[in-house]
């Protein structure tokens, strides 16, 4: 599957969470994800569109911001569910439940409102992954049957 056939594949699928997605099929959307919302991001700042700042640092006693625009915001939602689904799936395919994701999104609407949170969120992050980067199995799952 290439980089074209995945987006389709991630949007066509983007409700269907019992199924597999090969890591090919993942770590394409996982980049075409990142694209979108970065260049989303670069556009907003660009164009001087801002609809939340959020300090990051302080440099020389000066607050420095990142800023979410509102292009960055719609392509972040547009992406949400789709994405999701895909992490889901990448889950499935490896032989583990995607319970682990949904974990991960709370953790992350949660870390809005406290910061001890943020470690919690790294560590999980880091624990999906590792089992994304697994290879999947070779064998009929719970999930579904093999993915070529």
């Amino acid at each position: 599957m290439n980089f074209v056939q995945s987006i389709k594949d991630g949007f066509a699928r983007c409700f269907d969470f019992s199924g597999r997605s090969s890591r090919r099929q993942f770590w394409f959307f996982y980049l075409f994800h990142e694209l979108a919302t970065s260049i989303a991001f670069i556009i907003d700042n660009v164009l001087g569109l801002s609809l939340h700042k959020m300090p990051i640092a302080e440099v020389n006693l000066e607050v420095v911001y990142i800023s979410f625009g509102p292009i960055f915001i719609f392509t972040s939602f547009l992406l949400l569910i789709p994405f999701f689904a895909a992490k889901v799936r990448r889950f499935h395919d490896v032989g583990k439940s995607g319970n682990w994701v949904i974990a991960q999104y709370l953790i992350i609407f949660l870390s809005f409102f406290t910061q001890f949170l943020s470690l919690v969120l790294l560590m999980i992050t880091f624990y999906l992954i590792i089992f994304w980067c697994f290879k999947g199995e070779n064998k009929r799952n719970n999930y579904g049957e093999v993915i070529n």
